[in-house]
């Protein structure tokens, strides 16, 4: 199925700019729920749900119908604003993700990898494909994002950037 155009558009015209500090990405159900808990402990913290239905309520209640509709078609529209978020965060940012995938995690090849429309990217160095939408957009990004200044694991400092992990 393919991607709904007109929201892509729209969602290509949303201004980023999330306050310092602030960013809070996830990824995984378990997670989302971890990264909401945490945004609620400390109220000045977002995530990309959050922020777009405080700065764009219309686009995000169009989008979440599309997405409890079809995901398939909102999908590709999701890993396109995760991109935007992470390249506009600044300062410190948490994220609620597992860790990277490995081949002998996917016994068999049983991850169908192929299913992802955006740009699949192996984890250089490594023998790990990209299993989330962490990986495969908000990680990168957040690797080239130089306002970017701490990274926080499940509330631990990587002190690293994300393609070190």
């Amino acid at each position: 199925m393919e991607t709904d155009s007109g929201l892509m558009k729209d969602a290509t015209e949303l201004v980023f700019s999330p306050p310092r500090s602030q960013t809070v990405l996830w990824s995984g159900e378990k997670n989302k729920l971890l990264a909401n808990e945490f945004c609620r402990t400390f109220r000045n913290c977002q995530t990309l749900e959050m922020y777009l239905e405080a700065h764009y309520p219309a686009f995000y209640q169009e989008l979440f119908e599309l997405s409890a509709r079809s995901w398939a078609r909102a999908e590709e529209i999701w890993f396109y604003l995760s991109t935007r978020l992470a390249e506009s965060a600044s300062g410190d940012v948490r994220v609620f993700a597992a860790g990277v995938a490995r081949p002998e995690t996917n016994p068999g090849g049983k991850v169908d990898i192929t299913k992802y429309k955006n740009k699949y990217k192996s984890r250089a160095g490594t023998a790990a494909y990209c299993n989330s939408v962490f990986e495969k957009c908000e990680g990168p990004a957040l690797d080239t994002n130089q306002k970017v200044e701490r990274i926080f694991l499940m509330g631990r400092n990587i002190n690293a950037r994300v393609s070190e992990w």
